[in-house]
């Protein structure tokens, strides 16, 4: 809901800042993608760039050990990247990292409203990049399935 709510641009005080401090234990660790991808969220909403590197250091170390179980590969280390992009407000790179994987995301687990986020995500950098055209057909997408699903 957070990231939702940093996507609105609205003001969030520290619930980062209290997110972050219950994932930061976990952040020398790699379990799987998509927990990582939360605790990154986290990490990047509250600023702390100490705890995104690491993070990404456990992803790594996880990578050269050639452990796939933990879905890194595909869709997970993308979406990793993609998050800590956006906290740099590197939009162009966001859209650049999310837009191959879209179709994949199912393999990082998670709910489909969990697993929107990214499609949000995207959409978000799309725009903030000036990728109008993009960022009109994911909205456009979004409007379809939205009609589709309320028709069903």
């Amino acid at each position: 809901m957070l990231w939702r709510l940093r996507l609105r641009g609205q003001p969030l005080g520290d619930r980062w800042g209290d997110l972050a401090n219950r994932w930061a234990p976990y952040a020398d660790e790699q379990w799987s993608a998509f927990n990582d991808w939360h605790a990154l969220m986290a990490f990047v909403g509250a600023g702390r760039s100490d705890l995104v590197e690491r993070k990404l250091q456990a992803q790594a170390g996880a990578q050269a050990g050639g452990d796939y179980r933990t879905g890194l590969t595909d869709a997970g280390h993308a979406v990793c990247r993609a998050i800590v992009a956006h906290g740099h407000d590197d939009h162009s790179r966001v859209v650049e990292l999310l837009r191959p994987i879209r179709g994949l995301t199912h393999r990082l687990g998670g709910s489909v409203a969990q697993r929107d986020l990214v499609e949000l995500t995207l959409l978000d950098s799309a725009r903030r990049s000036g990728q109008r055209m993009l960022a009109d057909a994911l909205e456009a997408e979004r409007r379809s399935a939205m009609q589709w699903r309320a028709a069903a």
